[in-house]
């Protein structure tokens, strides 16, 4: 498996409105999710992580989701709208 690859997590759709799903290219499992504002403010964190990860209470803007793994972190931009 490659080390800090960007592409072996997508996320989408992407803009989101509800929800978003995230897929490994690797089968890697995501152990924590965080979710940053603009600010750089954590406003969620979750220790279990789904497939599908409900937005809905987020207000419209751009996002940056961090994925805690095994192996490595990554940083993905997100945008609601």
């Amino acid at each position: 498996m490659p080390e800090n690859n960007y592409s072996e997590f997508i996320l989408y759709p992407n803009p989101a409105k509800t929800e978003f799903l995230i897929k490994s290219n690797y089968g890697e499992t995501v152990n924590e999710l965080i979710i940053y504002n603009q600010f750089g403010q954590i406003i969620r964190y979750q220790k279990v992580v789904k497939e599908n990860i409900d937005v809905s209470s987020l207000k419209r803007g751009l996002y940056i989701i961090e994925l805690v793994t095994k192996n490595t972190t990554i940083k993905k931009k997100l945008i609601i709208n």
